[in-house]
C-alpha cells in the first residue's frame, strides 16, 4: 500500500505509522487484494532542482512558469513546477537528467549536476538559469535636406498602449533605445536614413478549458506606440519625411497607412515639428492548440479482481484527463461505490504519477510518442465507461466485467472433518488437506455476467499441469463426481456442492444453477487419444491409462450449468505445451447457450506411481507419480473466456499435500465341501484387478481356490460370488484386524474395508448338495400298478 501524502526525508526515507499500516494491509488483505508491504526506508539519493529567472529586457515570467521534470530511477516527484529556492526530488542511484520546458523570450542554461550520475545517499543540486532576450523589428525614418551632423535620435515605448487580455498579463520586453548609424545621399537633397528598433512581439495565452474539454486560446500580437524624437525643426505636414517599414525583409513606404498613423509632434510648443510617432504594425495571429488521442482496445472484458488495461495513443501535448462516467466511479477501494481502484498510468516507457481527485485521473501537459497504458484494478462486475480527454478531444472506452469464482477442493481444511470438502480459491497444501496419488482433486468455476457471443458460441480455454520435472502430475481429467469414487482412502467423502463461501454472489449462483433449483446441465466427454506426455516416457500413452480408468469407472466427463438452455458441448484437447520443467496439457470446452451465468465442475486425476495390481492398470512406474515431485507446485489454471483473458486464475497443489496410496492385501479363499472340479465366478467393485477371477477347491493346477490382491490402495472393495446349481453358500467369513469386513451370503456379497498395511482374508464356504435315488421294484416285475411317496426335503 502507498500513501501520497507522506513526506521524505532528505535521503528519501519515508515515515510510517507502523500501526495504520497493518490495519490498512489487513483490511486490504481481507478483500482478497494482493499486498506487498513496502519498506517503510527505502535507500535513494536526493537531487535539489532551482529554477532561476533573469528578467533584465522587460521579461516578467516567475520560476513556477517553467515546467521541470528529471528521468532517471524513480524520481518522486517526476515533474513539477520551477521553484527559485529548490524542489527536492527523492530518486535511486544511478544516472539521471534534468529538464525544462522552455519559454518564449527566455534562454536556457543548466549547472553541471542538471546531468550525471548520483550515488546512494547521494545529493546534488541542479540549477536551471532563464534570461529573458529581446527580439527586434525594425522600422525606418527619412528625412529630406536635414544636417546629419545636428540629427539625433531618441526612442521610448509608450507602454499605456499595450492592452492586456482577460487580466492575462503579457509579457512586453522593453525597447531598444540605441540609433543605428544614418546614411546620408546627396542629390538636390540629402536624405537622411535612421534605423529604429521596435519592441518584439507579446504573446497570451489562455486556458479556455472546462470539465470535458481541454482547449489552450494563444494570440501573438504587437500593437504599440514608438516616438522618434529631436528631429530637426519642420513645417506642419510631414513634408519630405517618410516613414519606411520593414515588412518579410522588403522595405515599405507606410507614411500614409492608416494602421501605423504616422504624425509629426511639436514637443516644446515653438510651433516647429520635433518628434515623430506613429504605431508598430498590428500583427496578430490567433490560434488553438489541438490535440488527439486514439483508444486502441475501446472494449475490453476484464474480471473482477483483476485488472482492466486500456491502451491508448496520443498526438501533441496536453493534459490528459480521465473519468469515470455512466455510473462508473474511480475512488478508493475501501469507498463501497468504488467500482474503480487506479492502478497505473504509463506513457509507453515508465510509469508515470497522475494527480488522482476522487473520479478524476488528471495528468498534466501529457506528450508521449509511445503506446500508452491505463491500469484499473476491477471491483465491481457488470459495464464500466471511462471518458479519456486530451485536448480538445475526447474518446471512450467500455468494458463489461465479469466475475470468476474459480476454485478447488480442500479436504482436509481447520473446521472441516477429513473428508469434507472446502472450496477454497488458494493453494491445496498439507495443511488443508491429505491427497494420495490415483485420486482426483475436483475444480469449480463459477462465471458470472458473461457478455453475449455471436451466435451465443462461447468457450474457455484452460491448461493442466501434466508433469514437472519429468515426473507425472494431473496426468488426465476426470469427473467431479469420480473424485468420491475408489480408490479413495476414506478422505474425500462429501464434495459439499456450493460449500459456505465464494466471491460475492457465487455461492448464490451456484445454487441457482442447479438443476434441482432451474438451472440448466450438460456433460461434454473429455478426449481419450491422449499421447505420451513430453518429458517424460513418450511410449507410455496417457490414452492407455484413460481406458483402464473408464473400464472401472465409467467415461470421463466435464459438467456444463447455465441459466439458460445448453447445447453443442465439446471439449477439444489442444495439445502440450513444455516450459522450463513442465509439460501441460491445453484444452478448449465450448458450449452453446444464451447463459449469463455459468458453472463448470471437472477433477485432476493425481498420476499414480508402482505396477502390478496395486496400479490397476493406471500408474507410470516406480517413482513416476505425483507424490514423488519435490519441491513446488503444479498447475490448473485458466486461459480466456470467448478470447478475453481471464487473467491470473491459477488453481495450485503443493506436492506435499499428495502422497504415496496408503496400501493393503486382500485374500479371497474358496472352500467347498467337500472339495469339487466346480468351478466359482467372482467379480469385484474398488478397481480390483482382475475385475472378474475364478476359483475352485480341487487341489489341480487349472483354477486356484485363492485369490491375491497385493499391496492395493486402501478403502472399501466389495466380491460377489455367482449362484452354482447343486451347491449352497453357507459361510461368508471375514477377518479383519481393524474396521470390520463382513460378508453376507443372502447378498452372497463380502464387504471389505481395507485399512493401511492390514491383510483382509474373506472365506466363501459352499456345501455340495446331495444326492436321494429312490428305486421302486414290484414283484411280479412289470405290474401296473402307481405307487406314491412323501418326504421332508
Amino acid at each position: 500500500i502507498t500513501t501520497t501524502d507522506q513526506t521524505a526525508n532528505e535521503f528519501g526515507f519515508v515515515a510510517t505509522d507502523e500501526q495504520d499500516d497493518a490495519q490498512e494491509i489487513e483490511e486490504e488483505a481481507s478483500k482478497g487484494f494482493k499486498i506487498e508491504k513496502q519498506e517503510a526506508k527505502k535507500k535513494r539519493a536526493i537531487l535539489t532542482v532551482i529554477t532561476n529567472v533573469i528578467n533584465d529586457d522587460g521579461g516578467s515570467a516567475a520560476a513556477s512558469d517553467f515546467r521541470m521534470s528529471v528521468s532517471g530511477n524513480d524520481p518522486i516527484p517526476e515533474s513539477f513546477p520551477g521553484d527559485e529556492k529548490g524542489v527536492r526530488v527523492s530518486i535511486e542511484q544511478g544516472s539521471f537528467s534534468v529538464f525544462e520546458s522552455a519559454l518564449d523570450g527566455y534562454t536556457q542554461s543548466f549547472s553541471a549536476d542538471c546531468s550525471g550520475t548520483i550515488e546512494l545517499y547521494g545529493k546534488k543540486t541542479c540549477t536551471v538559469t532563464n534570461d529573458d532576450v529581446h527580439q527586434y523589428s525594425t522600422s525606418t525614418v527619412v528625412t529630406t535636406g536635414s544636417d546629419p551632423s545636428t540629427e539625433s535620435s531618441d526612442t521610448t515605448t509608450d507602454d499605456s498602449y499595450v492592452q492586456p487580455f482577460d487580466d492575462e498579463t503579457i509579457v512586453t520586453p522593453g525597447s531598444d533605445t540605441s540609433t543605428e548609424s544614418s546614411d546620408t545621399t546627396t542629390d538636390d537633397t540629402t536624405t537622411d536614413d535612421t534605423t529604429y528598433s521596435t519592441a518584439s512581439t507579446t504573446m497570451y495565452e489562455e486556458d479556455q478549458s472546462d470539465y470535458k474539454f481541454l482547449k489552450k486560446y494563444i494570440k501573438v500580437s504587437q500593437n504599440s506606440k514608438e516616438t522618434f524624437s529631436n528631429l530637426p525643426d519642420s513645417s506642419n505636414s510631414h513634408g519630405s519625411w517618410k516613414l519606411y517599414c520593414v515588412v518579410d525583409g522588403e522595405k515599405v513606404d507606410c507614411t500614409d497607412d492608416d494602421g501605423v498613423s504616422f504624425t509629426l509632434v511639436d514637443t516644446d510648443g515653438d510651433g516647429e515639428y520635433d518628434a515623430a510617432q506613429w504605431n508598430v504594425l498590428e500583427g496578430t495571429t490567433e490560434f488553438y492548440i489541438e490535440s488527439e488521442i486514439t483508444i486502441i482496445n475501446v472494449q475490453s472484458y476484464p474480471t473482477v479482481g483483476g485488472e482492466w488495461v486500456v491502451e491508448f495513443t496520443t498526438q501533441g501535448t496536453a493534459d490528459l484527463i480521465i473519468r469515470g462516467i455512466d455510473g462508473t466511479f474511480i475512488g478508493p477501494s475501501d469507498d463501497p461505490s468504488t467500482d474503480l481502484v487506479f492502478s497505473k498510468l504509463s506513457d509507453g516507457q515508465r510509469t508515470i504519477h497522475p494527480i488522482v481527485d476522487g473520479n478524476l485521473i488528471i495528468y498534466r501537459d501529457y506528450s508521449s510518442t509511445f503506446e500508452g497504458s491505463l491500469t484499473n484494478h476491477v471491483i465491481t462486475a457488470g459495464e464500466h465507461h471511462l471518458e479519456f480527454t486530451f485536448g480538445n478531444n475526447v474518446q471512450v472506452a467500455h468494458n463489461a466485467a465479469f466475475r470468476v469464482d474459480w476454485r478447488q477442493c480442500a479436504n482436509f481444511d481447520g473446521g472441516f472433518t477429513l473428508g469434507d470438502c472446502h472450496w477454497i480459491g488458494s493453494i491445496v497444501q498439507s495443511g488443508n488437506a491429505q491427497y494420495f496419488e490415483s485420486m482426483s482433486v475436483p475444480q469449480r468455476l463459477i462465471v458470472e455476467g458473461i457478455p453475449p457471443a455471436p451466435s451465443d458460441q462461447h468457450s474457455l480455454t484452460f491448461s493442466v499441469d501434466t508433469a514437472k520435472k519429468n515426473i507425472h502430475a494431473y496426468d488426465f481429467l476426470t469427473s467431479w463426481n469420480q473424485a468420491t469414487l475408489p480408490p479413495n482412502p476414506g478422505v474425500l467423502n462429501n464434495l459439499n456442492e456450493c460449500g459456505e463461501e465464494g466471491a460475492k454472489g457465487a455461492l448464490v449462483t451456484c445454487n441457482a444453477l442447479l438443476p434441482i433449483n432451474g438451472g440448466f446441465r450438460v456433460e461434454a466427454l473429455v478426449p481419450d487419444a491422449l499421447p505420451g506426455v513430453p518429458g517424460t516416457d513418450t511410449s507410455e500413452l496417457t490414452s492407455d491409462r484413460t481406458f483402464t480408468y473408464e473400464l472401472t469407472f465409467g467415461d470421463r466427463t466435464i459438467e456444463i450449468f447455465g441459466d439458460k438452455a445448453i447445447s453443442n458441448q465439446l471439449l477439444t484437447f489442444n495439445g502440450f505445451t513444455t516450459g522450463k520443467s513442465h509439460s501441460t496439457a491445453e484444452y478448449t470446452l465450448s458450449w452453446k447457450s444464451k447463459s449469463t451465468d455459468i458453472m463448470v465442475r471437472m477433477a485432476g486425476h493425481l498420476a499414480l506411481s508402482g505396477t502390478g495390481t496395486a496400479a490397476s492398470g493406471v500408474s507410470w512406474g516406480q517413482g513416476e507419480g505425483a507424490s514423488n515431485i519435490s519441491g513446488g507446485s503444479y498447475h490448473f489454471k485458466l486461459g480466456t473466456l470467448d478470447n478475453n483473458s481471464l487473467g491470473s486464475q491459477d488453481n495450485q497443489i503443493k506436492s506435499a499435500a499428495v502422497l504415496v496410496p496408503l496400501t493393503g492385501s486382500i485374500r479371497i479363499i474358496k472352500d467347498t465341501q467337500p472339495n469339487d472340479t466346480q468351478d466359482f465366478s467372482y467379480t469385484t467393485t474398488g478397481g480390483l484387478t482382475p475385475l472378474t477371477f475364478t476359483l475352485d477347491d480341487d487341489s489341480d493346477i487349472t483354477n486356484s481356490n485363492i485369490q491375491e490382491f497385493f499391496d492395493i490402495p486402501v478403502g472399501p472393495y466389495t466380491v460377489t460370488e455367482s449362484s452354482v446349481t447343486g451347491f449352497d453358500l453357507t459361510a461368508i467369513t471375514c477377518i479383519d484386524s481393524s474396521t470390520p469386513s463382513t460378508g453376507d451370503p443372502s447378498t452372497r456379497t463380502a464387504t471389505i474395508n481395507l485399512d493401511p498395511g492390514e491383510t483382509v482374508t474373506c472365506t466363501f464356504e459352499n456345501t455340495k448338495r446331495g444326492t436321494i435315488i429312490v428305486e421302486k421294484i414290484t414283484d411280479p416285475a412289470g405290474d401296473p400298478a402307481t405307487f406314491t411317496f412323501t418326504g421332508d426335503a
